[in-house]
């Protein structure tokens, strides 16, 4: 049991645990990382990436203490830290949109089970992990293959303009 996103030839599944690292993991910390090392910042978001950087923080603190504690056994906390980053981060969308690092939005901010990614989302999903890929993973990061599909399954949506299902 997993999920499973498809867009025309375009295809990636994985475990929902999978699922969760990957969003979680791979693209919210790397958003994190990559606010904490950018020097982009226009003035008028300096305090809020301070803010940002903060909640961002102590949400992994508390969410990496849960799984550490035993995936079992904390899925009720864990759905409900999992809606505290779309809380986070729908709070800081201008912020995010302003070092287009708002795709992070759109990939946490689904349904697991069903749904789709409309054309707009893919593309924002789609310029995020490309900064992601370009600025924090070398070609010899143990994922870079899983940024280089996900890319490749986004870039599908918005080149041929169809959106990606989840299933």
């Amino acid at each position: 049991m997993g999920i499973d996103l498809n867009c025309g030839d375009e295809y990636f599944g994985c475990s929902y645990t999978g699922w969760k690292y990957l969003r979680f993991t791979l693209v919210a910390e790397k958003v994190l990382e990559f606010i904490d090392n950018s020097k982009e910042v226009k003035d008028s978001f300096k305090k809020i990436k301070k803010l940002f950087i903060y909640d961002l923080q102590s949400f992994f603190k508390e969410y990496n203490d849960l799984i550490n504690k035993g995936f079992d056994a904390s899925l009720g906390s864990i759905f409900e830290i999992s809606k505290n980053i779309t809380i986070i981060l729908l709070y800081h969308k201008d912020f995010l949109e302003s070092l287009d690092m708002d795709g992070v939005i759109y990939l946490i901010n689904k349904s697991d089970c069903s749904g789709e990614y409309t054309v707009k989302e893919s593309e924002r999903i789609l310029i995020t992990i490309k900064n992601i890929r370009k600025h924090l993973i070398t070609d010899e990061h143990e994922h870079k293959d899983v940024y280089d599909r996900i890319i490749k399954l986004f870039e599908e949506s918005v080149v041929k303009n169809i959106p990606v299902g989840i299933s």
